[in-house]
């Protein structure tokens, strides 16, 4: 998972996987990521790689966009929530 640092909010994508847990991102890897700050105002969106959306993906995101997600906000792909920085 992300993990917040002193420089802003990361994403907490719960996109990985541990035993015994299903892959959420199976049915929704190829779907636009959307992220929207805790108004539900979109600050950033992106459509999937051509592989469609992996963890490490996500986290990489995550990185880019901490200091747009200082305030918090919530990531969506395909329209199925994922993540936020409220986790």
């Amino acid at each position: 998972m992300a993990t917040r640092s002193s420089e802003g909010k990361m994403i907490c994508f719960v996109t990985d996987v541990n035993a015994g847990e299903p892959d959420i991102l199976v049915t929704i890897a190829n779907g636009p990521l959307e992220i929207c700050d805790l108004r539900g105002t979109r600050i950033h969106a992106e459509p999937a790689p051509a592989s469609g959306w992996t963890h490490e993906a996500l986290l990489a995101i995550a990185g880019l966009l901490k200091d747009r997600t200082q305030d918090g906000a919530d990531a969506f792909i395909a329209g199925e929530w994922v993540g936020s920085t409220e986790v």
